[in-house]
């Protein structure tokens, strides 16, 4: 099957083929479907969650008190006990 994708929009209910198109497919019957070219448009899908978005759930850290001065160490597997 031999297939072309392009955006277009519809107006009084007809769709221009690309000029670079056109001569190959004029006269041939064709199959068209419509789908929306930006997600506005395209029924609500749930997103993922941002990175920030998540962050912004948690309450409270459990952590060393001197996790942020100490962080390097920490994350090393240097820390002072």
């Amino acid at each position: 099957m031999q297939a072309i994708e392009f955006n277009a929009t519809p107006h009084g209910g007809m769709l221009l083929i690309p000029e670079m198109y056109r001569q190959q497919w004029e006269g041939l019957s064709v199959r068209v479907i419509l789908l929306p070219a930006n997600e506005a448009a395209a029924p609500a899908t749930p997103k993922p969650k941002t990175l920030l978005e998540r962050l912004r759930t948690i309450e409270k850290i459990h952590a060393a008190p001197d996790l942020s001065e100490n962080h390097d160490a920490y994350v090393l597997g240097q820390t002072h006990g």
